[in-house]
């Protein structure tokens, strides 16, 4: 249910934000949620980070935001810009709470994609019917609905089915950070199908993203004389942990 309800939260909120900012603030605001999330690795569960991880992360937010073509001449910020923010902290909140329910209680990650759409799809259903936005006849006015309807039912299934499952095996941060490789494949595809322009602002946002993601797949490699001492510390914090409970 907390997690469904963080889902609603995150979608209601970004919807809200658009409704009153501008397209290039809310894009911007959003991706955000990479940033808290690394924080929340470092202060929350006191996790470390190397410097090269928070350079990687600010090249790939940058070539992400080339990428999307964020206008920062005519970007204004307004008070209802608070709610990009508050639907970063529930996309981040809700990944921690996700790998939780699947490490301390072992849930199964389709599992809890059925809960999360079931309480999503309610509570969706329950705000559009009170505010009138959800009515029947205006189905017939959409071109396509149903075979929209299909290939986006698609399409969120097979986020469930990899996001989750690569919240399992790997650090919140980390499948968080790769999500920002999303633009990329959006850009290709507007392209192909979309007859979009892949200018040059574009194409070196593309390759910016690919320098990020280079220095978080090297930070073994660049940090290789500080882990030794990280892992030592660890084993003695471990050490010292296991001699206070035989203490005990």
């Amino acid at each position: 249910m907390c997690i469904g309800v963080f889902g609603f939260l995150l979608d209601l909120f970004a919807n809200l934000g658009y409704l009153h900012g501008s397209l290039s603030t809310g894009t911007a605001l959003l991706k955000t949620d990479v940033l808290m999330v690394n924080l929340a690795t470092v202060i929350v569960y006191k996790k470390k980070l190397y410097a090269s991880d928070w350079l990687g992360t600010a090249i790939m937010l940058a070539g992400v935001l080339l990428v999307l073509g964020v206008d920062f001449g005519g970007m204004e910020l307004h008070v209802t810009d608070l709610f990009f923010l508050l639907s970063a902290a529930c996309v981040s909140a809700n990944a921690f709470i996700i790998k939780a329910a699947q490490e301390k209680h072992g849930e199964d990650s389709d599992m809890i994609s059925y809960y999360n759409n079931f309480t999503v799809l309610v509570l969706f259903g329950i705000s559009s019917a009170a505010t009138g936005s959800f009515r029947a006849d205006a189905l017939n006015t959409i071109p396509h609905f149903w075979p929209l309807v299909a290939l986006g039912g698609l399409a969120q299934t097979g986020i469930y089915f990899f996001y989750y499952r690569n919240l399992k095996h790997f650090e919140v941060w980390l499948v968080k950070l790769y999500l920002l490789l999303m633009p990329v494949l959006s850009c290709f595809i507007g392209v192909v199908f979309l007859n979009e322009e892949l200018t040059a602002a574009k194409i070196a946002g593309i390759a910016v993203v690919l320098i990020g993601a280079a220095v978080i797949l090297q930070r073994g490699r660049i940090n290789r004389a500080e882990a030794p001492a990280a892992g030592a510390a660890e084993q003695e914090e471990q050490h010292r942990k296991g001699g206070f409970r035989h203490a005990v």
